[in-house]
C-alpha cells in the first residue's frame, strides 16, 4: 500500500492524508474550536486522522461532536487499545483521555458491549448511561459529553454479523444529549467500514509494541512516544523478540522549573517516590525511586502511557476510575496499587496519594503527588498476618476496589486457587458465581454504614458454605469467614427430611378423603392407586376374598398382561398372597433371589414388570379378612420399622373402605333388584297419547324409594296413569309403594270407576298396620274422545300444557290413603286437546329446602312454558336439569301428551 515511513505505518492511499499528516508532525496550529489527538503515543493516529476529522464535520451537522475514539481488539491479551482520536480542544485538555487507552474486556461500558454483542449501542444521555454503566459512563472523557455511539468494525456494511471478526470499536461522543436518527447511525458505520478497510490493508498492527514493554539485557523496557524511536518491520521484530526499551529521558527538566526538580530529589532521597504530572502534554516527571519501577537508573521524564503500562493489568480500571472520580470532585486522588517489576519479579504494592493543581489561567493542570512502596509489612502486620495464618477460619483482606490485599492460607479453599493467584485480584472476579447470591449488597451496606455486617455466603460451584463478618475499615475492609457447609448440609437434610415427612402426611391425608368419598369396590381401587406414592413402592395390586377365592380386584403399576395373568387364587394355595390372608400379618420379601427361594413354582410372577421386593399386607375390618393389598418395588429394598408402622397405618385405611364398599355393593345389588321388581319398566304404549316417565330416589345408594308412577292399559283402548308418593324413603317405604301399586293396577284392571280404584286403594292401606301414609293421582283417559276423569287423593294437584297457555288444575280431592278408611273421593272430569300435556308429579319436584311448594310451582309452571315445543321426554329431562336446590325427596314425573286418534 505504498511506500514505508519511518515509524513503521504503510502510507494510505487517501487523498490529503500525507499532508494533513505532515502538517501534524510539523506542529501546525489547529483552528479555535478544533479538535486535539486523543493519544500521545504514537499509533494508527496519523494515517488515520483524516478520516476522523471528516466523521467529525459529518457528524457535526447533527450535534457538537466532544470525543471520536478507535480501539482496537487484541484477543491475546483480552483488551481494547486505543490507538486513534480526537478530543474537542476548547472542552478543556484532554486530561482523561489517556485513561482510557486499555480498556478489559470485562469492564462494563458501551465499546465493551459493542464488541461483545457484535452491534451498535447508543447511549442518549448522562442519566441512561449512568442507570446502564454505573460509575464508569457518567466519568467517561471527563464527563464532558452527554451522548454516544459505538459501532463495532466487523467487516462491510450488510455482511452477515458472524462472517468476518471483530476488529475494533468506533465511538463517537457528542456535546449533548439527543435521540440517534438511523441516518446518523448509518454514516458512522459508513466511516467505521473505511475506518476497517484502512487498518486491515496494514496488514500486521504495530500496535502491541507501545503497550507491552519488551525487556533486552535484564532491562525493563517503557512505553515509546516519540516517533523518532526507530521501529522494525513485523517479521524482524518476531525474530528479535521483544523490542529493547527506548532510551528514558533524564536529562530533560520538568516545566515546573529548578524549584520543583529539587525538591523531587530531596523527597527520593528522603525515600519517598514522587511524581508530577502534566495533564495536558500528557507528560510526567518521576523521580529517582519510581523511574527504577521502569527500568530507568535515574529520574524518568516522558509520557504518562509507560506508567499506565507498569501497572498490573488488572488494576488499571480502578486507577482509571479513582482519577476520573479525582478529576470531577475536589481533585484529591489516594489509592493503591501494584506495580509490575521490570526483571520480572514479584509485583510491588504502592499506595499513591497526590492533588490536581491548576496553574495560572486555569487552562493548565497537573497532578502532583507522592507514591509510597507498602510491599513490605511492618513488624506487627507481619505477626498478626501470621495469627491468621494459624486459624481455621477464613481472613480475607480488600481495599477500596475490592481487591484482595491479603488473605490466609485457609482461604485458598474459598478461591480454589494458590494464594499466589488471589492477591491484587477483585473479589468478583474470583468468584464470579456467588455475586448473583446478594454478598456484594452486604459488603457494600458495610462500606456505606460503617458499621460491620453478617451475612451468609454461598459457593455454588462446590456447594461450600460460609458465614461472613465483614468490618469495615477507612480504606480497608476485613472478611472473617468461617465454614458452615457440614453444618448447612445437616440443617438442609433435616429440612429435607420435615419436608418428606410433611408431603407423605399431606398424601395420606388425600388418600383418606379419596378412600372415605368412596362408594363401590370399584372407586376404593380407584382411591387406592394413591397408595404407591405415599410410601414410595412402584406398584400395588388389591385383592378381595370373595366365594372362597383371592381375586384381583385392582391393580398399578404393572403392564396389563402381567396383571391379567393371575386374577384368581385359591386360599389353600402356596402363594405369597394367600399366604397374608391365611397368617393375618405383614411380611416383606427383599428381593427377587429371596422370592423365588421361597416360592420357586412362581418364577414368572417373580419376574413379571421387573419387581425386586414385595410387601404383602393382610386387609382385616372387624375382624374379617376383607383380601390382600401388595405393595412392590423396582429396586432391592430393606424395610424398617418405620416402615411397618407406616404400612399398618394404610392397611387399616383400605381394610376399612374396602370392607364398607362391599358392604354397599351388596346392597345396591339388593336394591337394583328390588328396583326391577317393584317398578315398572317403560310405560306401555297407547294408541293417540305419548308418555315420559323419570324416577329419582332420594336415598343415597338406593334405586327405589317410596315414589311411583304407572302406566295401565284398560279395556276398550283406555288407559290409567298413576302416579303415587308413599311417606319417607328406602326400603320399608318401597315396600308399601310395591304393595300400592299393584293394589291400584289390580282395582284398575278389574274395570271399577276411577274414584272406586282410589277408595279400595285406601281401604287397603288402612288395612295394613303400618304408620305411613301415601298420596296418589289417579287418571282414567279415553284416546278416542280426548276425555280424562281425575281423582286426588290428597296428591299435588296435575298441570296441562296446552294451546291457551300452561296452568294448575284444581282438582277437588280427598285425605292421603291410609288415614280414614270411610274417605270418598270426587271424581273431575277434563277434556284434552289434540297436543296437550298432562303433568302428573310428587313433592320432590316442585318442593325442596330453601324452595316453598308455592314457588316450586310457579317454577314448574314456567319451566313447562319455557319447554314448549318439546317431546314429552324432552320436556321431562329439561324439567329435572333446571331443577335445584337440595334433592330432600323422591322424584316421580309422568308427562302425558294427546296425540289424538285419527278416524
Amino acid at each position: 500500500m505504498g511506500d514505508e515511513r519511518g515509524n513503521g505505518f504503510p502510507a494510505t492511499p487517501r487523498t490529503g492524508v500525507a499532508a494533513m499528516s505532515a502538517a501534524a508532525r510539523a506542529g501546525a496550529p489547529r483552528p479555535n474550536g478544533g479538535h486535539v489527538p486523543a493519544w500521545s503515543w504514537p499509533g494508527l493516529q496519523e494515517p488515520l486522522e483524516p478520516l476522523l476529522l471528516d466523521l467529525v464535520e459529518t457528524c457535526g451537522r447533527e450535534s457538537q461532536v466532544g470525543v471520536v475514539m478507535l480501539h482496537l481488539w487484541h484477543e491475546d491479551i483480552a483488551e481494547l487499545r486505543g490507538v486513534a482520536g480526537l478530543v474537542m480542544d476548547f472542552v478543556g485538555p484532554p486530561t482523561t483521555a489517556h485513561l482510557w487507552c486499555r480498556i478489559l474486556l470485562d469492564e462494563h461500558l458501551p465499546v465493551t458491549e459493542a464488541l461483545r454483542t457484535r452491534r451498535v449501542v447508543t447511549v442518549e444521555d448522562q442519566v441512561a448511561g449512568a442507570a446502564r454503566y454505573p460509575r464508569r459512563e457518567v466519568q467517561t472523557w471527563g464527563g464532558r459529553t452527554g451522548s454516544c455511539v459505538a459501532v463495532p468494525l466487523a467487516g462491510p456494511i450488510g455482511a452477515p454479523a458472524r462472517e468476518e471478526p471483530i476488529r475494533g470499536v468506533l465511538t463517537v461522543a457528542f456535546r449533548d444529549p439527543m435521540r440517534f436518527d438511523p441516518r446518523l447511525i448509518a454514516r458512522v458505520r459508513a466511516f467505521a467500514e473505511l475506518i476497517g478497510e484502512e487498518v486491515a490493508g496494514i496488514g500486521e498492527l504495530p500496535l502491541a509494541e507501545p503497550f507491552r514493554r519488551g525487556r533486552a539485557n535484564g532491562a525493563a523496557g517503557a512505553a515509546n512516544s516519540g516517533a523518532a524511536a526507530g521501529r522494525t518491520s513485523a517479521p524482524d521484530r518476531v525474530a528479535a523478540g521483544p523490542a529493547p526499551a527506548p532510551p528514558v529521558r533524564r536529562s530533560r527538566r520538568s516545566r515546573s522549573g529548578p524549584d520543583l526538580q529539587s525538591t523531587l530529589e530531596a523527597l527520593d532521597a528522603a525515600g519517598t517516590g514522587t511524581f508530577d504530572w502534566d495533564l495536558v502534554s500528557g507528560e510526567i516527571v518521576l523521580g529517582t525511586r519510581l523511574g527504577g519501577l521502569l527500568g530507568s537508573r535515574g529520574a524518568y521524564v516522558g509520557p504518562i502511557e509507560a506508567v499506565l503500562c507498569a501497572l498490573h493489568p488488572e488494576d488499571y480500571p480502578g486507577l482509571r476510575m479513582s482519577l476520573a472520580e479525582a478529576f470531577a470532585s475536589d481533585g484529591r486522588l489516594s489509592s493503591g496499587h501494584r506495580m509490575l517489576d521490570p526483571d520480572g519479579g514479584p509485583h510491588r504494592w504502592v499506595e499513591v496519594r497526590g492533588s490536581v493543581v491548576n496553574e495560572s489561567g486555569g487552562r493548565s493542570r497537573r497532578l502532583r503527588g507522592v507514591v509510597t512502596d507498602v510491599t513490605e509489612a511492618s513488624d506487627l502486620r507481619l505477626s498478626l498476618a501470621r495469627q491468621a495464618e494459624e486459624v481455621e477460619a477464613l481472613v480475607i483482606v480488600v481495599d477500596e476496589e475490592w481487591r484482595v490485599v491479603y488473605c490466609n492460607s485457609p482461604s485458598e479453599q474459598l478461591f480454589r486457587r494458590p494464594r499466589a493467584e488471589i492477591l491484587g485480584r477483585p473479589l468478583h472476579a474470583l468468584l464470579p458465581e456467588a455475586r448473583s447470591h446478594g454478598w456484594g449488597r452486604h459488603l457494600f451496606a458495610a462500606l456505606q454504614e460503617r458499621r460491620p455486617q453478617s451475612f451468609i455466603l454461598h459457593v455454588p460451584g462446590e456447594d461450600r458454605w460460609f458465614r461472613v463478618r465483614a468490618y469495615p475499615r477507612p480504606d480497608q475492609m476485613l472478611l472473617f469467614c468461617v465454614d458452615i457447609t457440614d453444618e448447612r448440609r445437616e440443617e438442609a437434610q433435616r429440612r429435607e427430611a420435615a419436608q418428606l415427612a410433611a408431603a407423605q402426611q399431606a398424601r395420606i391425608q388425600l388418600l383418606t378423603a379419596a378412600l372415605a368419598e368412596s362408594l363401590t369396590v370399584r372407586d376404593v381401587v380407584r382411591a387406592a392407586r394413591r397408595l404407591p406414592a405415599v410410601c414410595g413402592a412402584d406398584g400395588l395390586v388389591v385383592g378381595m376374598v370373595q366365594d372362597g377365592r383371592l381375586r384381583v380386584v385392582g391393580h398399578a403399576g404393572y403392564p396389563p398382561r402381567a396383571a391379567t395373568g393371575y386374577t384368581a387364587w385359591e386360599l389353600d394355595e402356596d402363594a405369597p398372597f394367600v399366604e397374608a390372608v391365611r397368617r393375618r400379618s405383614a411380611f416383606a420379601i427383599t428381593s427377587r433371589t429371596e422370592y423365588l427361594r421361597r416360592y420357586p413354582h412362581l418364577v414368572d410372577l417373580a419376574g413379571a414388570a421387573g419387581k425386586q421386593a414385595w410387601v404383602f399386607l393382610p386387609l382385616v375390618a372387624s375382624g374379617e379378612v376383607v383380601g390382600t393389598a401388595v405393595l412392590s418395588y423396582n429396586r432391592e429394598r430393606q424395610f424398617d420399622a418405620d416402615d411397618y408402622r407406616l404400612f399398618g397405618q394404610l392397611r387399616a385405611l383400605l381394610a376399612r373402605a374396602l370392607h364398607r364398599a362391599r358392604r354397599y355393593d351388596d346392597e345396591h345389588a339388593m336394591s337394583s333388584g328390588l328396583q326391577r321388581g317393584l317398578l315398572p319398566g317403560r310405560p306401555a304404549r297407547v294408541a293417540g297419547l305419548t308418555v315420559a316417565t323419570r324416577y329419582i330416589p332420594a336415598t343415597v345408594g338406593m334405586q327405589v324409594g317410596g315414589d311411583w308412577h304407572d302406566v295401565i292399559s284398560l279395556p276398550g283402548g283406555r288407559v290409567g296413569l298413576v302416579i303415587g308418593d308413599v311417606q319417607g324413603h328406602g326400603v320399608d317405604a318401597a315396600a308399601i309403594m310395591g304393595i300400592l301399586r299393584t293394589a291400584v293396577l289390580a282395582y284398575a284392571v278389574e274395570g271399577h270407576e276411577p274414584a272406586e280404584v282410589v277408595r279400595r286403594t285406601n281401604a287397603l292401606t288402612a288395612g295394613l298396620g303400618t304408620d305411613l301414609f301415601a298420596t296418589c293421582a289417579y287418571v282414567e283417559f279415553d284416546p278416542r274422545t280426548g276425555r280424562a276423569v281425575v281423582v286426588r287423593a290428597g296428591h299435588q294437584h296435575p298441570a296441562v300444557l296446552g294451546r291457551a297457555g300452561t296452568l294448575l288444575v284444581d282438582v277437588p280431592g280427598g285425605l292421603p290413603l291410609g288415614i280414614d278408611t270411610d274417605a270418598r273421593y270426587p271424581a273431575t272430569e277434563l277434556v284434552l286437546e289434540p297436543g296437550d300435556i298432562l303433568v302428573l308429579c310428587t313433592d320432590g319436584l316442585v318442593e325442596s329446602r330453601g324452595l316453598s311448594l308455592d314457588d316450586g310451582v310457579a317454577w314448574m309452571l314456567e319451566t313447562l312454558e319455557h319447554g314448549r315445543g318439546m317431546t314429552p321426554d324432552g320436556l321431562a329431562g329439561h324439567l329435572i336439569a333446571r331443577r335445584t336446590g337440595e334433592l330432600g325427596d323422591d322424584i316421580a314425573l309422568l308427562l302425558a301428551r294427546y296425540d289424538g286418534v285419527d278416524g
